[in-house]
């Protein structure tokens, strides 16, 4: 299986297009999603699509670069695509991803020109694929043409990706007789084998389509029954701090200054870990605020009560 890593810093609109593409077949597969920015639009668009987002500040991709490359090793990225991101890729991952490394420019050539190229990070691979379209002559919006593109030069970087051969090339001696090294096999070839189904090399595509979720998870079973299930879209690891509760504050609100808010208070405060521990950032962050300023409503309603009883009590 080819596994893709996509490094985006804005909405992700690209990104949620190739995780619609690849994300369910057993050939290729989106893996991961890098950002720089801890509120990229890219984090909610695939919140539900299942696909781990990690949010790594700039300090890292300017200072500690290796912890991302590692990570990309670790997860055997064979792939790695730009989505609008933000910053210049750091040296060394575009050493150890020289020629998997994919960038796409979008060019405004005319007032209805639009030029796009994409090319590998690679001397000898260089532009791949490019094309040119009137945008007033094609009527797709110009987000869907871009989305388009970024499916086909992803089709043509892994066409021009190396084939991994784990063959032994070394003979073996059997019975003090040599045997030969066993013939490599294409990749398309194998599959077929793999799946039973009859193999035609001249009605083979470049990169076959997804195959349907069904079929991933009963080959995945058979071929290695070791293998862990799908992670969760954010491994804890992965996700940010838990925003502040302020239980201990809201409970105070409501025994010492206003009841009413106070128990509001109580309850966002409550919500605060149960939504985080869901994986529901957002609501977990909106929790808290929620919580504060209702906190701070019990004590201004508290101050205003015990200022305004005072004077009722000398005045009788």
């Amino acid at each position: 299986m080819k596994r893709i890593a996509i490094l985006a810093s804005a909405d992700g609109l690209n990104a949620d297009r190739l995780v619609e593409e690849f994300h369910d077949g057993n050939r290729v597969r989106i893996d991961i999603v890098l950002t720089d920015h801890e509120d990229a639009g890219v984090i909610k668009r695939l919140e539900h699509r299942g696909v781990p987002v990690t949010f790594f500040p700039r300090k890292v991709w300017d200072e500690q670069p290796v912890q991302i490359t590692e990570l990309l090793k670790a997860r055997e990225i064979d792939l790695v695509v730009l989505d609008g991101f933000s910053q210049p890729v750091p040296e060394l991952m575009a050493s150890r991803f020289a020629g998997r490394l994919l960038k796409v420019e979008v060019t405004h050539t005319g007032p209805d020109t639009l030029t796009l190229t994409a090319s590998l990070s690679d001397d000898e691979a260089g532009m791949i694929i490019d094309e040119v379209f009137n945008t007033a002559d094609d009527k797709r919006a110009e987000t869907d043409l871009v989305a388009e593109f970024y499916r086909k030069a992803v089709y043509e970087a892994l066409h021009k990706l190396p084939v991994a051969n784990n063959t032994d090339t070394k003979t073996e001696s059997v019975s003090d007789t040599q045997v030969p090294p066993p013939v490599p096999v294409s990749t398309d070839r194998e599959w077929a084998d793999r799946l039973g189904v009859q193999y035609n090399p001249e009605k083979v595509a470049e990169v076959p389509p997804p195959v349907p979720v069904g079929h991933v998870r009963t080959y995945v079973t058979q071929q290695n029954p070791q293998q862990p299930a799908p992670q969760s879209p954010q491994s804890p690891q992965d996700m940010p701090p838990m925003p502040p509760t302020y239980l201990l504050w809201s409970v105070l609100a409501l025994v010492l200054c206003c009841m009413i808010p106070g128990i509001v208070a109580v309850i966002f405060s409550a919500q605060v870990s149960s939504r985080y521990y869901r994986g529901d950032i957002e609501g977990s962050r909106r929790a808290s605020r929620m919580a504060e300023i209702w906190i701070i409503v019990s004590f201004v309603l508290g101050v205003l009560s015990a200022t305004l009883y005072l004077p009722m009590m000398l005045i009788r």
